[in-house]
């Protein structure tokens, strides 16, 4: 029964050490395209999060390196959005 026991529990260690990598997730600078000229900028993800109409924690959850949202020029005018 012992044996057993420690069968199962380092069949479940195995199976968590080797499950799937967690992907990098969205931190400080994000990346916001701008639609009308094909350009991107990056900006803090507060800044994101109020241009693209949406929490942080959503911006948070996405792939690092990709483009949280797309916004047209006059929206990244008027947040002041420097490319």
């Amino acid at each position: 029964m012992i044996f057993r026991s420690m069968l199962l529990a380092a069949a479940l260690t195995v199976g968590f050490v080797g499950g799937p990598a967690i992907a990098q997730t969205q931190e400080g600078l994000v990346t916001v395209n701008i639609s009308d000229n094909n350009t991107s900028v990056q900006v803090p993800i507060e800044v994101a999060a109020q241009v693209c109409g949406v929490t942080v924690d959503v911006i948070a959850t996405k792939p690092k390196n990709e483009a949280v949202c797309s916004i047209t020029q006059a929206q990244a005018t008027a947040a002041n959005l420097k490319q």
